[in-house]
């Protein structure tokens, strides 16, 4: 199965039957339109399994390309399930050598790699 193939499948998936067929702003793979229509019952977040079918890469180039900050990062949504956000990867789609995943701020700063202290707040004697 091909990528656009997948992402209609996905797309239409959660897209009314009557839906109407207005253009869109957003494009699937193939520079086809992907209906308002498709987008407002679209799932919020796409499961792993349906970014390595969309995107044809493999899970360890796209963990390095997030890291690289080329690929956008995964949603957590609790415990071990995570998402992409369907906006997130469209964004990518329409510019995938452009892209640049937008810097997060983080009050902590870099996060430092490595298992956190166990008693953080504790001096040693």
């Amino acid at each position: 199965m091909s990528n656009a193939q997948h992402l209609s499948r996905v797309m239409d998936r959660y897209a009314p039957a009557d839906a109407a067929q207005s253009p869109a702003q957003l494009m699937d793979l193939h520079g086809r339109a992907i209906t308002q229509a498709a987008l407002q019952f679209a799932p919020a977040f796409l499961w792993t399994r349906d970014v390595l079918r969309i995107t044809s890469l493999s899970r360890a180039t796209i963990y390095r390309r997030i890291a690289a900050r080329r690929f956008p990062a995964p949603v957590h949504l609790g415990g071990r399930a995570c998402g992409w956000s369907t906006s997130a990867l469209q964004d990518w789609i329409s510019d995938p050598e452009g892209y640049r995943a937008p810097a997060t701020e983080d009050s902590r700063g870099t996060r430092a790699r490595g298992r956190p202290p166990k008693y953080s707040g504790l001096k040693a004697r």
